[in-house]
Formats: C-alpha cells, sequence, structure tokens
C-alpha cells in the first residue's frame, strides 16, 4: 500500500481532514484507503496510489489478472496476479453477465479480466468479466446508403419523392 504524508494545518486536524486534503489536491485522482495514522508534525494517509496512476480496486472476493499467453493448441491461458503469481486456466471459461446463464468467453492474450475464484480451488476461475472489451469505443457506423436518403431543407427528397 501507498502512503502520503499531509503535514497540519489549521486546515487540517483531524485524519478525516487529512484524508479530504489528499482528494482535493489530486482531484480525486488519489483514493484513501481508510487507514490514515498520525505522526510527527502530520498524517500518514493510506491510498489506493501514490500517484492515482494504479488499477482502480476491485470489488470485495473479486481479483483482477492479465492474460500473458495462450498456449500452442489454444486450450490454456497462462494468467498473471497483481502479485506476480502466474497460473494456466483453461481459456474458455464462464461470463459474468446473469442474463446469459451457461455463457463462456474465450480469453485474449494481452487482456485484463476481472473474475471470482472457485471456492477451495486456487486455478479455477468464476464469473469472467474481459475489462478491455469494456473499454472499447463502439464501432463506427456508415451513413445513409446512397445520396437519395436523408433530409436536406427545403429540397423535397428522400423515401417517395424524386431526387432533384
Amino acid at each position: 500500500m501507498a502512503f502520503r504524508l499531509v503535514p497540519r494545518t489549521p486546515s487540517v486536524r483531524t485524519g478525516t481532514d487529512a484524508e479530504a486534503e489528499v482528494v482535493q489536491s489530486t482531484g480525486g485522482a488519489v483514493i484513501p484507503t481508510g487507514e490514515t495514522k498520525s505522526c510527527e508534525g502530520g498524517w500518514w494517509v493510506g491510498v489506493y496510489s501514490a500517484d492515482g496512476l494504479s488499477e482502480r480496486p476491485t470489488a470485495p472476493g473479486r481479483i483482477r489478472l492479465k492474460v500473458l499467453v495462450i498456449s500452442d493448441d489454444g486450450k490454456l491461458a497462462r494468467v498473471q496476479g497483481a502479485n506476480g503469481f502466474e497460473f494456466d486456466v483453461p481459456t474458455s471459461q464462464p461470463i459474468c453477465l446473469p442474463s446469459f446463464p451457461g455463457e463462456t468467453v474465450k480469453l485474449r492474450a494481452g487482456t485484463t479480466i476481472e473474475c471470482s475464484l472457485v471456492p477451495g480451488t486456487h486455478d479455477r476461475l468464476s464469473n469472467v468479466l474481459v475489462e478491455d472489451d469494456l473499454l472499447k469505443e463502439r464501432p463506427e457506423f456508415e451513413n445513409a446508403p446512397d445520396d437519395s436518403l436523408g433530409w436536406t431543407p427545403e429540397i423535397a427528397t428522400g423515401l417517395g419523392f424524386e431526387k432533384q
């Protein structure tokens, strides 16, 4: 965990004030963990990232993994956790969408996933969510298929009208 030192000032008298100062001074980029300790001349504020650039925390019971490589036969994927621990999992994983029970997702190298571990195991995943797919922009769409469709001010064009 990272820490930020916040000096005591007339506006920063308590640990809660110190946490608020961290959020305010960084524009919300740095998030306090709630573990704030008093020290000589100020406060040590525990934060998820000292610069606001590391990954956001996951939901309780979920972990974030990076898919490193896919095996030559395409059946296994090597994944790595935040602590550097690596293990292999099947490339076909159950997705995290209750509206699609029984559906699976195929893991791809270089993507980041968020998931839960099956209780009692260390290498079986459940409720997999591919984060990189959520961050893509929507695909581009072409405009009207030909010039006759559409609307032009003061000109009768479009379906049911002849092109001027």
